[in-house]
């Protein structure tokens, strides 16, 4: 089993036992062959990563807009529609777009919408760079959230197992508890931490050795790596300020 298929089965076993409705809004998984239609279809201009494959071979989207925590998980079809997908054709391609604003939400062809967050913000795959790294994208700004799309939903199952994510069935609510969630994501290497909000029992030695692992393994992140290191050797001076002697 691989390491994705084993964080997507443990957010699939938590959401049975935790949140049996949730689950229930799983759809089917598609066959390798039924991603290959609708790549062929859509006329997607990108080798199609394995681990897509495998992500939509587990499911293909949700009906509900919570999976996983509050996030539209979108069908392959749905996420390689032309009009609702960022990839295929390049913004200044549309007539409603004007040529002097040709990157309107940073959308790239090599990215592929799988969610949203009810349409505010984007995660996105990058299907050309190695590992699928995931980006959160909006009208603002986009930046890599996840080196992978393995680490984006391990970072996820770790956090409904820990408590980061509680539902409350009887409200169809989600609770969160950011201080749990900020120390996972932090774990699995998200760069968009809000530091102050951290607790001072995260391991911050081991978070620094964790970085330096990532900037070795790609080093074209080292510049979007570079603020968290600081952030964590703040952290690190403010617990400890003869360590800097």
């Amino acid at each position: 089993m691989s390491e994705l298929t084993d964080a997507l089965e443990r957010i699939e076993n938590w959401l049975v036992a935790n949140a049996p409705k949730i689950a229930e809004g799983f759809e089917p998984g598609i066959s390798r062959e039924e991603i290959d239609r609708l790549l062929a279809k859509y006329k997607f201009i990108h080798q199609f990563p394995e681990e897509l494959y495998e992500f939509y071979g587990w499911h293909n989207g949700a009906k509900y807009s919570v999976v996983p925590y509050y996030s539209n998980f979108f069908s392959l079809e749905r996420a390689l529609h032309p009009w609702s997908s960022w990839g295929f054709h390049k913004v200044q391609e549309h007539e409603e777009i004007e040529e002097d604003e040709p990157d309107i939400w940073n959308w790239k062809s090599q990215h592929l919408r799988i969610m949203d967050l009810e349409g505010d913000e984007v995660c996105a795959v990058d299907v050309v760079a190695p590992r699928c790294p995931i980006w959160r994208i909006d009208i603002e700004s986009d930046k890599i959230l996840y080196n992978s799309l393995t680490s984006y939903m391990q970072a996820y199952a770790e956090c409904y197992e820990a408590g980061g994510y509680s539902y409350d069935s009887e409200e169809g609510l989600w609770e969160e508890d950011k201080e749990i969630v900020e120390s996972i994501q932090l774990k699995y290497g998200c760069t968009d931490i809000d530091f102050e909000s951290l607790s001072a029992e995260i391991d911050v030695d081991f978070q620094l050795q964790m970085l330096e692992q990532y900037t070795s393994l790609l080093p074209g992140m080292a510049p979007r790596l570079e603020g968290m290191r600081q952030e964590l050797e703040k952290m690190k001076l403010e617990r400890d300020p003869a360590s800097d002697d």
